[in-house]
């Protein structure tokens, strides 16, 4: 029963780390790309 937990957590834990990191990357690629067509306009 621990064991289970113990790895639901885990698991639970590295899910929301990689979506968070997959959201500010994107996040991220989004300014840039913004900063780019403003300085072109």
């Amino acid at each position: 029963m621990g064991v289970a937990l113990g790895v639901a957590l885990v698991m639970l834990f590295t899910g929301l780390s990689r979506g968070m990191s997959n959201d500010l990357h994107r996040r991220a690629s989004n300014v840039r790309a913004e900063i780019i067509f403003t300085r072109k306009g």
